[in-house]
């Protein structure tokens, strides 16, 4: 799916640092281009550093199980930074 085409549409990107053709650092670049207030949660199963100059407002480390991720989705989609198994960037 395209973020440029229906990023009106969406409340929430999940993504893993690692993906075939764009790694999900450089996606939240360019989503924050067309966004500067989307709402993205990163995740990986080892946390990257270059990740915190991508600014995601969630990082969520794997494994996680499924209350962790509900929790953080409601943190992030209510403004709030912190969260279980969480990275804090800021």
């Amino acid at each position: 799916m395209k973020y440029t085409t229906y990023h009106n549409l969406i409340s929430l990107v999940i993504m893993d640092i690692a993906m075939p053709r764009l790694d999900g650092i450089e996606a939240i670049k360019k989503i924050r281009v067309v966004n500067p207030f989307a709402k993205v949660i990163l995740s990986s199963s080892y946390i990257d550093r270059l990740a915190s100059e991508a600014m995601p407002n969630a990082f969520l480390q794997k494994p996680f199980n499924g209350r962790d991720l509900w929790e953080t989705i409601q943190q992030v989609l209510r403004g709030e930074r912190r969260g279980k198994r969480r990275v804090d960037w800021a």
